[in-house]
C-alpha cells in the first residue's frame, strides 16, 4: 500500500512537471505556462502547436496580445482532430518576478462525421463526391467515420468545384455546408446544395492569322482531336501548347497566339478562336557555349540537337536541353535564340552553370545476415571535361569488406554507350565458406529505349575459397582458388515509377554469362538468369508486388560442379525470409549449405501504407534449390559425367520448394526504407535444423 502511495505521488509530480513550464530571460523575469483541463491533446503538443506565440510573449515581456494569439493556436490544434466545440481561455497573472499564464481548456465532444449528403447532383456518382471529402490520413478503413473537421469540409467543397469544372460544368455552384449535430454533439451530417449547371462542349475551333500550308493538317488534326470534348480551361492550355509545337517545329520560334473564349447558347457550348501571328521562320547560324568552367565546349556542342544552318525546331530545343539535364553536370541549363541583326537568322546561345563536381557520401545501413555495415565513397564529376566520372567505395560489414575504384564514361567514343571499369576487391564471410576477389570487370551499357537497356561485360578475377568445412569434401566441392574470366549480357526491361519504393509498374531482366578458359579463366560453364518483378496499386496506399526469380548453371565439357562460391544459394532477407541467410537447400554432413547448379524465388508480398511514412505487409515466399538433396543427404554418390549432372538438375529444378509466410514493417528513411520482416516456416525440417521463425532487420525492400 505505501509503494503504491509513493508511485501515485510521483506520478502526479511528474505530470505536473510536463504542466508547467518556466524559462527565464535577462531582465530577471521567469515565465511559466500551465494548461488544465486537456485531456484529448497533451500539453507537450499545446506548447508546441503555440511555440511561436509563446516564444513571442517572453521576448514582447509578457505581452497579452500573443497570448491570444496562442489561444487561437491551441483551439486550431482541437479543431484538427474533431473537438469542434473546445475553447480555451486564459488567465494572466504577474507576482514578483515571475509572470505565469494559465490555460484552461474546455475540450468538448469529439465529433465524427455520420455522412455528408450532396443535393443537386446528377451528373456525378455519389461515392465519387464523396471520396473527395475523405481526410488525408486514413490508416485502413475508409469506410469509417471520421473526425468533423471543418476545415477539411471547406477543402472538400473546392475539390468538388474543381471536379465539376474539370469535366465541362463551367456554371457549377456549391453552396455553403448545413450542419446538423446530434444531441449529445457526437456526431453531425453534412448536407451541401449543389446546383451543376449545365455541361459545355469545345463546339468548334477556329484558326485565324498566319496558316501556312506545312501546318495545314497539323491544325486539321488538333481540331479534330479537341472538338466535342468537355471544355475546361486545361483544354485552352492544351490548344496554346499543341500550337506552340506545331509552329515552333516548323522554325517559328516568335510564334504568338491568342485564344478567344466565347460561350454560345444551348445546346452549344463553346466557340474557341486562335488568333495566330507566326512570325519569321528562324535558321540556327552559330551555336555559342557561355558559362562552362570544367566542361569543354565539343562535349556539350554534342548534346546539342542543333548544326549551324539547321531550321530551329521546339522539339530540337527540347532534346537538347533535356541531353544537357541528363549528364548530371549542371544545375541551370538555358538556350536561347540571340538575333545577330541578320533577317531570319539566329545564334542559339547555350549558356550553363555548372554544379559541385565533388560527392563525398556517408551512407550506414543493416542486413540481418551482415548485421552492421557502412558504404564510405567520393565521386568526382568531370575531372578531364569531357562528362567522365571517378570513384572510390568502401563497404564495410560484420562479415564483409569491399573496395571498388571505378572509371566511368557516360557516353564512350561519343556514343550512347556508357562505359564503367571498377577495378574491385571483395572479401565476404558465407555461411559455408569465405571467399575473397580481386578482379576487374569492364562493363558497356546502353539505354536502348525509355525502358529498355541492355549490357555487355566482362569479368577477370581471382577467387580464394577458404573455411570450408572438410565434411564439404564428400560433396565434390573444389575448395582451391582458381582464376575466373567470363562475358555476361543482360537485358533489362523498367518502368517502375520508384525503383527503391515502387508502387505499380514492372522489371524484368534476363542474363547471360560464360566462363571459359579461353577469356583467361581456370574454369568453364555457363550462367543464366531471369526476373520478373510487377507492381500493382490498387490505391495510393495499398500495393501488389510480385517477384520471380530463377537460374541455371551449365558445366563446361568435363564438369560436373562448380565451385562452391559460383553456385546458387537460397534464402535470407531478400528471397525467402523463414530461412536464414543462404539456409534454404541441401547441406553437408556439418549441416552447411552446399548450393546448387539452379534455383526458383517467389515472392508475393501486399504492402499497406499504415500511418505517415510507416507501411506494413503479408508475404508468401516460395523457393528451392536444384538438386534438392546434397550427396551426403541422399547416401549417393557424385555424378559420373556432366550429362547426370544436368539430368539431376532439371529432375529436381521445380520441386522441392520450400514456404515462408509472414509479416513486416517497413518505414521510409533518406537512406531507404528500414525493414522487419518475422516470418514462419510451416514445414520446418528437423533434419536440416531449420527454424520455424525467422526475424530480419535490414535496410532497403525485400524486392
Amino acid at each position: 500500500m505505501g509503494l503504491w502511495v509513493v508511485g501515485l505521488a510521483l506520478a502526479i509530480c511528474l505530470g505536473t512537471a510536463a504542466l508547467v513550464s518556466a524559462e527565464k530571460t535577462g531582465d530577471g523575469r521567469r515565465y511559466a505556462f500551465q494548461f488544465e483541463g486537456n485531456r484529448a491533446v497533451s500539453a507537450t503538443a499545446l506548447r508546441r502547436s503555440a511555440s511561436a506565440e509563446l516564444d513571442a510573449f517572453v521576448q514582447n515581456g509578457g505581452r497579452e496580445a500573443d497570448l491570444v494569439d496562442a489561444v487561437f493556436q491551441m483551439e486550431i490544434t482541437y479543431r484538427v482532430e474533431g473537438y469542434a466545440f473546445a475553447a480555451v481561455s486564459y488567465t494572466r497573472t504577474v507576482r514578483e518576478d515571475l509572470v505565469q499564464a494559465v490555460f484552461t481548456i474546455v475540450e468538448g465532444p469529439r465529433v465524427l462525421v455520420d455522412h455528408i449528403e450532396i443535393t443537386g447532383r446528377t451528373a456525378a456518382p455519389a461515392d465519387d463526391l464523396a471520396a473527395l471529402f475523405a481526410p488525408s490520413k486514413l490508416i485502413f478503413d475508409r469506410s469509417k467515420n471520421h473526425p468533423f473537421v471543418q476545415s477539411e469540409i471547406k477543402a472538400g467543397i473546392s475539390r468538388v468545384r474543381d471536379f465539376y469544372l474539370a469535366r465541362g460544368y463551367l456554371d457549377v455552384n456549391v453552396g455553403d455546408p448545413k450542419f446538423s449535430f446530434s444531441e449529445n454533439r457526437t456526431r453531425v451530417s453534412i448536407t451541401i446544395p449543389l446546383s451543376e449547371g449545365r455541361l459545355y462542349r469545345l463546339s468548334d475551333l477556329r484558326f485565324r492569322g498566319d496558316l501556312p500550308e506545312a501546318a495545314a493538317e497539323s491544325l486539321r488534326a488538333l481540331r479534330q482531336d479537341m472538338v466535342g470534348k468537355a471544355y475546361s480551361r486545361s483544354q485552352r492550355l492544351v490548344v496554346q501548347s499543341r500550337l506552340e509545337e506545331i509552329y515552333g517545329n516548323l522554325g517559328y520560334a516568335d510564334m504568338q497566339v491568342r485564344l478567344e473564349e466565347n460561350r454560345l447558347p444551348a445546346p452549344d457550348g463553346i466557340l474557341l478562336e486562335a488568333a495566330i501571328i507566326s512570325g519569321e521562320s528562324v535558321t540556327i547560324s552559330d551555336i555559342q557555349v557561355r558559362g562552362n568552367i570544367k566542361t569543354k565546349p565539343d562535349f556539350i556542342r554534342r548534346r546539342i540537337k542543333f548544326e549551324p544552318g539547321d531550321r530551329y525546331s521546339l522539339t530540337g530545343e527540347r532534346d537538347s536541353f533535356r541531353s544537357l539535364y541528363r549528364t548530371g553536370l549542371f544545375s541551370k541549363v538555358d538556350l536561347l535564340l540571340e538575333d545577330q541583326g541578320r533577317p531570319a537568322e539566329r545564334t542559339l546561345v547555350v549558356s550553363v552553370v555548372e554544379g559541385p563536381s565533388r560527392e563525398v557520401y556517408i551512407e550506414p545501413g543493416w542486413g540481418s545476415y551482415e548485421l552492421a555495415r557502412l558504404k564510405l565513397g567520393w565521386r568526382e564529376k568531370n575531372p578531364w571535361g569531357g562528362g567522365r566520372n571517378v570513384g572510390i567505395e568502401s563497404i564495410v560489414s560484420v562479415k564483409s569488406r569491399q573496395l571498388v575504384v571505378n572509371v566511368v564514361d557516360p557516353w564512350f567514343l561519343n556514343t550512347e554507350i556508357t562505359a564503367d571499369v571498377p577495378l574491385y576487391y571483395n572479401y565476404r564471410e558465407e555461411p559455408s565458406f569465405t571467399r575473397e576477389d580481386v578482379g576487374v570487370s569492364p562493363s558497356f551499357s546502353r539505354q536502348l529505349s525509355d525502358h529498355v537497356s541492355a549490357t555487355a561485360a566482362y569479368n577477370l578475377r581471382n577467387t580464394d575459397i577458404s573455411d570450408v568445412d572438410p565434411a564439404a569434401g564428400l560433396e565434390d566441392i573444389d575448395t582451391d582458388s582458381y582464376n575466373f574470366a567470363s562475358i555476361k549480357l543482360q537485358g533489362t526491361y523498367d518502368d517502375r515509377d520508384d525503383p527503391f519504393y515502387p508502387a505499380r509498374g514492372r522489371r524484368l531482366s534476363f542474363g547471360i554469362e560464360h566462363a571459359d578458359i579461353a577469356l583467361g579463366g581456370d574454369i568453364t560453364f555457363t550462367r543464366m538468369t531471369a526476373g520478373m518483378r510487377y507492381f500493382y496499386s490498387f490505391n495510393q496506399d495499398t500495393v501488389l508486388g510480385l517477384r520471380y526469380a530463377t537460374g541455371f548453371i551449365y558445366p563446361g565439357p568435363g564438369e560436373t560442379t562448380v565451385p562452391i562460391s559460383e553456385r546458387f544459394f537460397n534464402g535470407g532477407e531478400n528471397s525467402v525470409r523463414s530461412f536464414r541467410q543462404s539456409e534454404l537447400g541441401p547441406k553437408d554432413l556439418s549441416g552447411d549449405p552446399v548450393g546448387g547448379l539452379a534455383y526458383n524465388t517467389i515472392n508475393i508480398e501486399l504492402r499497406r501504407r499504415l500511418i505517415g511514412d510507416l507501411s506494413g505487409s503479408l508475404f508468401f515466399d516460395l523457393g528451392n534449390v536444384a538438386p534438392n538433396r546434397s550427396i551426403s543427404e541422399s547416401d549417393g554418390e557424385p555424378p559420373e559425367n556432366r550429362s547426370d549432372a544436368v539430368s539431376d538438375t532439371l529432375h529436381d529444378f521445380f520441386s522441392d520448394f520450400r514456404q515462408g509466410i509472414g509479416i513486416g514493417l517497413q518505414y521510409k528513411l533518406p537512406i531507404g526504407p528500414v525493414r522487419c520482416d518475422l516470418a514462419f516456416n510451416p514445414d520446418a525440417d528437423d533434419d536440416r535444423d531449420e527454424d520455424e521463425f525467422v526475424f530480419h532487420f535490414s535496410v532497403g525492400m525485400a524486392f
